[in-house]
């Protein structure tokens, strides 16, 4: 009898333990959150300077930029989408203009920083390039327009300034096209940019299926 009393005393306190654990683990996957994805826009200034086979050219160029940015979840890795304009009026003091659009894409990695507001990273973006104007004929009014390869390499600083903005102090790259104008048949050019950033994020949230376990799903903040 007394064998029979402790054996139904240790089915009902492991029976007891197990349903408390069980409650446990549900809690656990409903309360715990995935990872958030984050996306980025960003848009704003860009100045455009030639250099290479166009040393001592006057041939500064000034435009715009559009990138969008996504992180999927924790990690430093962001694949990036950028395009920009520039446009450029006189070039070389010969009354000749020029039309560029960029567009590329790519990684981009972010860097430990110093400072908790601020974020370096690092970025290589590979794309084509379009480009037209009479700096491509040397010959004013009369113009043409060429394609090419183009290739972005460089980093910049972000300043935090609300959960959802951040400023783009500078990115500064290296931008390589290839149209086959000059000596060297490519153009090795520096682009500086600064713009506002737009932060998007997916704040997990999790809804229980019928079959009673936790399914994650994503509501926008």
């Amino acid at each position: 009898m007394t064998r029979t009393i402790d054996i139904s005393l240790c089915l009902f306190l492991a029976a007891g333990a197990v349903s408390v654990y069980g409650q446990a683990a549900l809690s656990d996957a409903r309360t715990a959150a995935p990872i958030p994805a984050r996306a980025e826009l960003a848009a704003g200034y860009n100045r455009f300077q030639p250099y290479g086979d166009t040393a001592g050219c006057n041939c500064a160029m000034n435009g715009g930029f559009v990138s969008a940015g996504y992180r999927p979840g924790k990690g430093i890795v962001e694949w990036v989408a950028d395009v920009s304009g520039t446009h450029g009026g006189n070039l070389d003091n010969k009354g000749l203009d020029m039309r560029l659009l960029i567009y590329t894409a790519g990684v981009r990695f972010s860097l430990p920083s110093p400072a908790r507001r601020a974020r370096f990273f690092a970025e290589g973006l590979f794309g084509g390039a379009h480009a037209s104007g009479t700096f491509l004929t040397g010959i004013a009014g009369n113009s043409c327009s060429a394609d090419s390869t183009a290739f972005k390499a460089g980093g910049g600083i972000d300043l935090s300034l609300s959960r959802r903005f951040s400023w783009r102090l500078a990115d500064a790259s290296y931008t390589r096209t290839d149209f086959q104008t000059g000596p060297y048949g490519y153009q090795g050019n520096l682009r500086l940019d600064t713009g506002i950033v737009i932060h998007f994020g997916l704040r997990p949230a999790l809804s229980v299926a019928q079959n009673g376990f936790a399914t994650p799903s994503a509501t926008r903040p």
